[in-house]
């Protein structure tokens, strides 16, 4: 059967070298790139805990669960250069509706 989740897709660039980058509900870091192989290697913050995804290829589909959820949410880096990748990352509806909402916030900030 086919999945029936509502996504917004949510583009991102990450340059290397820079800071943590927040992308809806998780925190992103490039950490290299290689061009000629078309992979990345980034740092993601899901919630309290640290992710690293080492030497995923160019158009992958990863599926990232946060806490509390019952629907994953989908990076796809569609774009390798030297020291930059840019994507999406399809974040289901309601999560998306919480992420906005200010008293999230409030709780994920203590």
């Amino acid at each position: 059967l086919l999945e029936r989740v509502h996504r917004n897709d949510v583009a991102f660039t990450l340059k290397k070298g820079a800071r943590l980058q927040r992308v809806c509900p998780i925190s992103m870091k490039l950490a290299s790139t290689s061009v000629k192989g078309q992979h990345y290697s980034i740092r993601m913050i899901v919630g309290d805990k640290s992710v690293e995804l080492k030497d995923r290829a160019l158009n992958e589909v990863v599926e990232v669960y946060t806490a509390l959820r019952k629907y994953p949410l989908r990076l796809i880096v569609s774009e390798i250069d030297r020291g930059r990748v840019s994507g999406t990352l399809a974040v289901p509806n309601d999560l998306n509706q919480e992420a906005n909402n200010p008293q999230f916030h409030e709780l994920h900030e203590r």
